[in-house]
């Protein structure tokens, strides 16, 4: 089972890239780069399909390459949207939820959130600060923050009706 900890957040929000410009070529990992490979047999499958998928529809070379980027751009989201999920709060999701319905949202109302969850679980929060957890939403574009409020964005707005979608719970620890 996957658990959630500061270090997990902090490792998302300072140490990697910001989730929405993560890209396959910033694949360093040893499983990313061995399922790049071309002698991988699952990679190959794959494309063995959709060849079979493009040669079936017939388009021109420029409507292929449309179709391609646009196809690997829904994919890119899924797979950050899944990312993000597994490293989000449920404290911040009932932030974002709150944004989504009740609109902007003055900052003590979500530091007030923040000091709800760090009372349930101090031991948790003892070394994640306030800023810390704001800042992990603004820096995935869930939440922006103006002259004192926060808003949700349209991509906070997107991964709520994602989450939805799939039928994920907003019922998290933390």
């Amino acid at each position: 089972m996957f658990e959630a900890t500061p270090s997990n957040q902090q490792i998302a929000s300072k140490g990697e890239k910001p989730l929405d410009t993560v890209s396959i070529a910033d694949a360093d990992s040893s499983s990313e780069a061995r399922l790049l490979e071309s002698d991988n047999p699952l990679v190959q499958q794959r494309e063995e399909s959709i060849r079979q998928d493009l040669k079936k529809i017939q388009l021109d070379s420029n409507k292929t390459i449309e179709l391609l980027i646009n196809r690997l751009a829904i994919t890119e989201l899924f797979f950050l949207a899944e990312r993000l999920y597994r490293l989000i709060y449920g404290s911040q999701l009932f932030i974002l939820k709150l944004l989504n319905t009740s609109g902007p949202q003055p900052t003590s109302v979500l530091l007030s959130v923040y000091e709800h969850a760090k009372a349930q679980w101090p031991d948790f929060y003892a070394k994640y600060s306030a800023d810390q957890y704001l800042n992990f939403m603004v820096g995935h574009d869930l939440i922006a923050a103006s002259a004192g409020t926060y808003s949700i964005t349209e991509a906070g707005k997107e991964f709520l009706k994602w989450m939805a979608e799939v039928g994920l719970s907003d019922q998290k620890p933390f």
